[in-house]
């Protein structure tokens, strides 16, 4: 089964998915789809080929301007971006450098103020071995889609 992210907008919800999968014979994945991206399986065999050096730091976002689709889908008020589709964002940086050690976040609500959660967060990880790293999320920046 492939289960599109977010994967649960609830702990509650989580845990059920959680037992169903522990309960059945089936495989179970999450629409993580840039780990299946070439650019990306690319990017990460250069890594892990050593190619480059040791990675000391990692960076990644996810930034587009959800003004004008508030009443889709996107908007439901436990759907932070980070959830919606920043997620794709750590998952890539956790892939290439490792689950981190710790990760602090700040986050903030200046662009749309009519979404029910914040609209920009900055999260700042330390990874094993050294590495560091940021993944910069908004919903609500205005720049052209990246």
């Amino acid at each position: 089964m492939l289960c599109e992210k977010p994967l649960a907008l609830t702990r509650e919800d989580l845990r059920e998915i959680i037992s169903a999968e522990k309960e059945s014979e089936s495989r179970f994945m999450v629409g993580q789809i840039c780990r299946f991206t070439p650019a990306f399986i690319k990017a990460k065999e250069i890594v892990e080929s050593g190619a480059i050096g040791d990675i000391y730091y990692v960076e990644s976002e996810y930034a587009h301007d959800y003004m004008y689709i508030l009443k889709d889908w996107r908007s439901d008020p436990l759907r932070h971006g980070v959830v919606g589709g920043g997620c794709h964002a750590v998952d890539l940086i956790r892939w290439i450098a490792g689950n981190p050690i710790d990760v602090r976040a700040y986050s903030n609500h200046k662009y749309l103020t009519t979404w029910p959660v914040n609209d920009t967060t900055i999260a700042i990880y330390n990874f094993p071995n050294g590495v560091i790293g940021k993944v910069f999320c908004s919903i609500g920046v205005k720049r052209a889609y990246t």
